[in-house]
């Protein structure tokens, strides 16, 4: 009895082989799948076993067995399920591929290959390390472009079993910053009629430079939060690593603007700048004349006021400013200044607006406003104040005068009444005698009223009515009658109501009202400082012993 091997219907044994007989009429063979004898199996192939049986005598005898031939088991492990890297990186994956049943043990010889499922171009094999090891080498730059990947790995030996496993790959752009940063967001002011450039570099995180990078500018113009406006353009790639943007901002108007710009190549991070530009209006500096002291000129009542002013720019080297409206609004009118043409501007105010009052100074204020496109003023104007300064001799105000004229009032009135209350105090007796000198000075005849009283009439006086209680006159007898007549008619109370006892120094009291001087008279007849030393005895009129115990 033997056996041979058939593919089909084709044999493949090259000589039969035969089956061991035992003494219990039973023949057996074995078969090693692994080192047959002059055949190769595979596995997952059915082939045909024909066992042919003859014996002389008897019939022959065939029989056909099928069998097909199980892989070895096997594994595959991968040294990572999952890889990152930065594009322009090394990728590396290490497998191991084992034999698990009917022995274990390592692999080698066998086919290893990835393939990427998302370029189809893109495969290859493994390097065989040994010991079962078979390692995958990549560059990013093989995948072109950055993203997620999935990479198809197939171990396989012949008669053993077929591993397969997908490796997710992930690839990252190339880090990279700009001006050292991720990004940029910055707000920017400009003044109109400027120019500013601003420049970015572009580099890897390592600070390596990156030309030829692609580098976009896209720019907005804002109103009120609405775009009005947009474009965009390409910025210059000056040096190596250096883009240079240019937005023309001299050229520009004033508002409000975003610019974004994206630097950016393939498989590098792209990094952006976003800047929020101002582009703003000139400031005006004002600077007054030299009239002006803290914004305050001082103008006498009645006068034009003429003052100028001078603008200039402070972003320009303080050049002046030309072409500008400038006006004032005064006492509610408005006055334009005119334009010299050197940056000076000069108004003039007529002398009625200026007629101010004539004791106090008035004050007054006004604003000056200026317009210039693309420059920029305070809405609220500049305060002026307006000193109106009352009309006055020698350069005095009027007010000094009146406290002057005040002050010298003051004095000669108290110094009057201090006079008078003197001269009021002098007994009437100096007083006639004062009076009675300056008319004998003068040639002119003495005024009756102011004669004084003779020894005898002073006798007749004080005596007369003790004679008339035993039916005489005294004046009769003295002969004093018309001189007596003059008396009474000089004297105001009636005869009954006259107290001749009355001493002498009260009499002024009386004839105060009446004998008054006139205020003109009190500085002529104040006598000089040396007068009151003179003794009033000195004139013959009157002596002091003419009235019996009296004082003057």
């Amino acid at each position: 009895m033997y056996y041979y091997i058939k593919l089909g219907y084709t044999k493949i044994s090259t000589q039969n082989i035969n089956f061991d007989f035992d003494q219990n009429g039973r023949y057996t063979t074995s078969i090693d799948t692994g080192n047959p004898p002059d055949i190769s199996f595979n596995a997952s192939v059915t082939y045909t076993m024909v066992v042919v049986a003859s014996k002389g005598g008897y019939e022959e005898a065939n029989a056909f067995i099928p069998f097909t031939l199980s892989n070895k088991s096997t594994s595959l492990t991968p040294s990572a399920t999952d890889i990152e890297a930065y594009w322009l990186e090394n990728i590396t994956l290490t497998v191991n591929y084992q034999e698990t049943y009917p022995s274990t043990g390592s692999i080698d010889d066998a086919s290893v290959v990835y393939s990427v499922i998302q370029i189809s171009n893109l495969k290859g094999s493994l390097t065989n390390l040994g010991s079962g090891n078979y390692q995958l080498e990549l560059n990013s730059t093989d995948f072109v472009y950055h993203g997620t990947y999935n990479i198809r790995i197939v171990a396989n030996r012949l008669n053993y079993t077929t591993q397969v496993l997908t490796i997710n790959l992930k690839i990252y752009p190339i880090n990279t910053y700009i001006n050292g940063k991720i990004s940029i967001i910055e707000p920017v002011s400009v003044i109109v009629g400027t120019s500013r450039i601003w420049e970015f570099n572009y580099s890897t995180a390592a600070g390596i430079g990156i030309s030829n990078a692609s580098a976009v500018l896209e720019w907005q113009r804002l109103v009120g939060g609405l775009v009005v406006e947009s474009n965009s353009s390409e910025l210059n790639n000056t040096e190596d690593s250096i883009y240079e943007l240019n937005f023309n901002t001299e050229l520009r108007q004033i508002g409000s603007y975003v610019l974004v710009v994206s630097i950016g190549l393939p498989n590098y991070v792209e990094r952006q700048a976003i800047l929020s530009l101002e582009i703003i209006a000139r400031n005006t500096t004002l600077q007054l004349s030299a009239l002006f002291k803290n914004n305050i000129i001082e103008i006498v009542s009645g006068n034009p006021l003429n003052f100028s002013l001078f603008l200039s720019d402070p972003t320009n080297n303080n050049a002046p400013i030309i072409g500008a409206t400038v006006w004032m609004i005064f006492q509610g009118i408005r006055y334009n200044f005119d334009d010299l043409g050197n940056g000076n501007y000069s108004v003039g105010v007529g002398a009625a607006a200026l007629n101010g009052t004539m004791l106090l100074v008035l004050t007054d204020t006004a604003r000056i406003y200026i317009e210039k496109a693309n420059y920029t003023f305070s809405s609220e104007g500049e305060l002026i104040t307006i000193n109106i300064i009352p009309i006055s001799p020698l350069g005095l105000p009027l007010m000094v005068w009146f406290i002057i004229i005040g002050v010298i009032v003051i004095f000669v009135g108290g110094y009057g009444t201090m006079k008078y209350i003197q001269y009021m105090r002098i007994p009437q007796f100096i007083k006639d005698v004062s009076k009675m000198r300056k008319s004998i000075k003068s040639g002119k005849t003495i005024p009756e009223g102011i004669i004084g009283e003779t020894k005898m009439e002073f006798m007749t006086k004080s005596l007369g009515d003790k004679w008339s209680s035993i039916g005489l006159s005294l004046n009769e007898i003295l002969g004093l009658k018309e001189k007596k007549k003059l008396a009474e008619i000089k004297e105001e109370p009636p005869k009954e109501e006259l107290i001749l006892e009355e001493p002498r120094k009260e009499e002024p009291k009386e004839d105060l009202p009446k004998e008054e001087p006139p205020k003109e008279d009190l500085y002529e007849e104040e006598p000089p400082k040396e007068e009151p030393k003179e003794d009033p005895n000195k004139y013959d009129v009157f002596k002091k012993d003419d009235i019996s115990g009296g004082e003057y």
